[in-house]
């Protein structure tokens, strides 16, 4: 017994519409295994050759499911046989000349790029080590050891920077004032600059203008208040706890360049309960009826207590708005001094790999990234090489592989373009299946506003939605 899919116009239109680039967003169950087997398969029949061809997916499971069913589908239609799942494609049958192409596609099928999206990258910079400046000897390293020996690079940097005789080391202070969070803190930010190495801290973090700032608003809050013909409790203990806060942080107020420590101590202050809640965020200011009492008691209207309120609240708000800045100033600062502090890490991991003839999956990437930025010569080269590229899974691509898929297909831009998917997309050269609802590897780096993006750089006309359900089918659908 056959299985017929039902009648699915959009994927027909996925498969055939192979002048122009694509973005499909097809849901759970719409058989985008199948899609992605069946754009190969429509290529091939229309004589591209398999060795222009790279189709790139998200997993090595994956990529030998998806090679196995474009081999199916190649094997059959060299045949002269059409799949069920691809017969929209071919309504009519195969022609003499796409069969004739077919059965030439099955000769050359070895020469197929049918991957993940690291094993293209290393396709990519494989032929050219020197240019790509890396050893042409170079081995992968398996996931699990890079991570064992990055640790051991780590390890060493932490307790150099714990036990070292440094004066007011930021790696030590930090630890010292909290050691849980401090090491979990640095454990986190040697992960992410480990696999993000273009980030950078932003250039002016720290301003002694806002620890002014914030004591002027304290002061405003307190001297509103000290000017009023009667008081409020609550009121007066959010203000005074302001202005302790305004004490504690006068280690701040004197210089441009803080000490490690004061920057530490600042940030690990305790929260006042009469300012911040339990999980740490702005506590409001209900008080409006406690100043209405207030008013009464001193022989004053309603209207005068709530006026009270109104302006105490602008008071408190500022000052709010102030400290917040000013917390935020100093996470900044500590950050990109603890970035800086574990730039000699990266730079031993660098060099580890590089004497060891090693390369992890971030170096494939960034490799062939920069390999393609730096030499137009052979973006060009490769870009005729795999002049049809298809990924599935693309809502689980970060940033930086988009911007190895744009370099790749796009046409060449000017030098002064340095936005990557500013270039436009080669007609036909890049075929996307992917559903951002499905997004599961955001731990990885994968970024759905990337996703979003990159769909909006190919543009509605370039977007198809496949919304029927193909892995379950009503049984009055079987032959």
């Amino acid at each position: 017994m056959k299985r017929r899919l039902p009648d699915a116009p959009a994927r027909a239109t996925a498969l055939t519409a192979i002048d122009r680039s694509l973005l499909v967003e097809a849901g759970a169950g719409s058989g985008k295994t199948a899609l992605m087997a069946g754009r190969v398969a429509v290529l091939f029949a229309n004589g591209i050759e398999p060795m222009h061809v790279a189709a790139v997916t998200f997993t090595e499971f994956a990529a030998s499911e998806l090679l196995q069913r474009i081999a199916r589908y190649v094997d059959a239609l060299a045949s002269g046989e059409v799949p069920d799942q691809i017969a929209l494609a071919f309504p009519q049958g195969l022609s003499a000349a796409q069969q004739a192409n077919m059965q030439r596609a099955r000769k050359a099928i070895d020469q197929l790029t049918c991957t993940t999206i690291h094993g293209f990258a290393q396709k990519l910079i494989k032929p050219y080590p020197a240019e790509a400046n890396i050893d042409p000897g170079a081995e992968i390293i398996d996931p699990g050891e890079a991570d064992i020996a990055f640790d051991e690079h780590y390890q060493t940097w932490l307790r150099a920077h714990l036990v070292g005789k440094d004066h007011d080391g930021v790696v030590a202070e930090l630890v010292v004032a909290d050691e849980r969070r401090g090491l979990k803190l640095l454990g986190e930010l040697a992960q992410f600059l480990r696999r993000n190495r273009d980030a950078k801290p932003e250039g002016q973090c720290w301003s002694r203008a806002l620890v002014e700032r914030f004591i002027a608003a304290a002061n405003a809050f307190a001297n509103g208040l000290d000017g009023l013909h009667f008081r409020e409790q609550q009121t007066d203990a959010k203000c005074e706890a302001f202005i302790e806060l305004v004490e504690a942080l006068d280690e701040l107020s004197p210089t441009a360049s803080p000490s490690n420590r004061a920057l530490v101590d600042a940030l690990t202050l305790p929260r006042h309960e009469t300012l911040f809640t339990q999980n740490r965020k702005r506590r409001a200011l209900q008080t409006s009826g406690k100043w209405h009492q207030a008013a009464a008691a001193a022989g004053r209207s309603k209207s005068d207590g709530q006026q009270a309120h109104d302006r105490a609240k602008v008071h408190y708000e500022s000052a709010h708005d102030a400290l917040e800045a000013l917390f935020s100033a100093i996470g900044a600062e500590l950050l990109a001094r603890l970035a800086a502090a574990m730039n000699e890490l990266m730079r031993d991991w660098r060099d580890y790999k590089r004497s060891a003839a090693l390369l992890d999956f971030d170096d494939l990437l960034y490799t062939a990234r920069d390999l393609l930025v730096s030499h137009d010569q052979i973006r060009r080269a490769l870009a005729r090489r795999f002049r049809h590229v298809l990924v599935d899974e693309f809502q689980d691509t970060d940033p930086l592989q988009i911007e190895i898929l744009w370099l790749l297909c796009g046409e060449p831009c000017e030098p002064s373009i340095t936005n990557r998917l500013g270039r436009e997309l080669r007609p036909g050269a890049l075929f996307l299946v992917g559903d951002p609802k499905q997004a599961i590897y955001r731990f990885r780096g994968a970024d759905v506003t990337a996703y979003i993006f990159a769909r909006t750089a190919i543009g509605e006309s370039g977007l198809l939605n496949i919304t029927a359900n193909f892995r379950s089918v009503d049984p009055s659908c079987r032959l």
